[in-house]
């Protein structure tokens, strides 16, 4: 089958889009400002973060199994996603691994790279946010939650360069 959309897929773009407003909004308060409604929205930063390489992750596969199978293995493939799965870098790989090994050798060399720094700021936002989400949010500050989102950003963008169905 030859994939006709665009890549990467409206609902990728839309999802990188709104966590690029939502950082701006952040970035927006004047940095002496150190109010409850900015500290809030530093936390709703990471839960989205972490949100966006959830669902970049599973809305590409998504894809690329409705441009390169059949339209029932297509929807087979869909209603194994969006579960929630929680995108530690190890679960990232396992996932890949069943997609393509040399997808997840790839997306292991990059998430080693630089003293392994991406796995361990990826480990902590999915850390950061369950903690969150339970009610626990301390030790997460504006500045690291705008530092998580960017590296949720890049990992978002190379997810969607290496699952692409045009190549």
């Amino acid at each position: 089958m030859t994939w006709e959309g665009a890549w990467p897929p409206h609902e990728v773009r839309l999802s990188r889009s709104r966590l690029v407003e939502l950082v701006a909004l952040v970035r927006a308060f004047d940095g002496s400002d150190a109010s409850d409604a900015h500290a809030a929205l530093a936390r709703f930063l990471a839960i989205r973060s972490c949100g966006h390489i959830e669902f970049t992750f599973d809305e590409c596969i998504s894809q690329f199994a409705n441009a390169k199978s059949h339209p029932m293995i297509a929807a087979h493939v869909r209603g194994g996603l969006f579960r929630g799965t929680n995108p530690r870098p190890q679960s990232l790989i396992d996932r890949t691994r069943k997609l393509s090994s040399e997808w997840a050798n790839e997306l292991e060399s990059y998430l080693h790279d630089g003293d392994k720094l991406v796995w361990r700021e990826l480990s902590f936002l999915v850390d950061r946010r369950n903690s969150i989400s339970h009610g626990q949010n301390e030790g997460l500050g504006v500045r690291k939650s705008l530092d998580l989102a960017n590296i949720a950003l890049d990992v978002g963008d190379w997810i969607t360069s290496m699952i692409n169905p045009t190549q």
